[in-house]
């Protein structure tokens, strides 16, 4: 069974360490964390559990009144009430096993019947984006139509399904993204 540590975003097969996709395409040179910050970094992962927390009913975007995750969370309420997704799956670690990665799926569910992989973000847009949910899908094995939900701090939100006009369900950005993945288990298995 696959687990991952929070602290250190590590995944684990038993003792044995599994890359993250986050870690396989910056390893690959394909984010750009030049403008991360710590401040940035805590805060997309509070949003997260903000929006888990409204999704299992515990809490509201009121009950974040106050403080600076309350707009990213209206948004959240916002894009729930416009297109009231069934969720499936929240927060799901996964593991592909062919490819030897680990990944935590944001969510998974239907919108209008039709199945979507989908990841939150509460920055701005990048071409990464479109890689890692195809990496999502291979993972799940599944063909869901994919989709970035930003969440922004003025209260609105965008449910974006490509990058620069390119499909997140295109082959582009999957077929790049297996042979990322492909380069990275030869070079974890054949070249240390």
């Amino acid at each position: 069974m696959i687990t991952l540590d929070h602290e250190s975003h590590i995944y684990y097969d038993g003792d044995r360490a599994i890359k993250s996709v986050s870690q396989i395409l910056s390893e690959a040179n394909q984010v750009d964390t030049r403008f991360y910050t710590e401040e940035g970094c805590e805060r997309g992962s509070a949003v997260h559990d903000g929006t888990v927390a409204i999704d299992s009913g515990d809490l509201c975007a009121e009950d974040f009144n106050g403080t600076e995750l309350y707009m990213y969370l209206i948004a959240y309420e916002k894009f729930l009430k416009d297109f009231t997704p069934k969720w499936e799956k929240i927060e799901e670690i996964v593991y592909c096993k062919n490819l030897d990665y680990g990944c935590t799926v944001d969510r998974v569910g239907t919108i209008n019947d039709k199945p979507f992989t989908v990841d939150l973000k509460s920055g701005g847009p990048s071409f990464w984006h479109g890689l890692q949910l195809n990496a999502y899908d291979l993972a799940m094995n599944k063909v869901n139509s994919k989709r970035i939900l930003f969440l922004k701090k003025n209260g609105s939100y965008s449910f974006s399904a490509d990058h620069s006009g390119e499909s997140f369900d295109g082959p582009m950005y999957r077929d790049y993204w297996i042979s990322i993945a492909k380069k990275n288990l030869y070079d974890t298995r054949y070249l240390k």
